[in-house]
């Protein structure tokens, strides 16, 4: 069986990112919704250095990264 990759909406990543910084841990984000927990620090991780502009999309450039110098 092949299983395919799961794209998340913006408005649940940062759900996510504020379950997290409320007072639920981790492991209970993990089960609730059933992803890996790779994804939830990935995603805090994004939240805490971009703020709001964490989630745009690809369509906006958010990254200093990301600019053409």
């Amino acid at each position: 069986m092949v299983r395919t990759r799961r794209n998340f909406p913006p408005e649940f990543k940062l759900q996510i990112v504020k379950e997290l910084e409320a007072s639920k841990t981790l492991a209970q984000i993990v089960r609730e919704h059933e992803i890996d927990h790779g994804v939830v620090t990935r995603r805090y991780r994004e939240y805490r250095k971009y703020g709001d502009n964490a989630f745009l999309g690809y369509e906006h450039i958010y990254k200093e990264d990301a600019r053409i110098a």
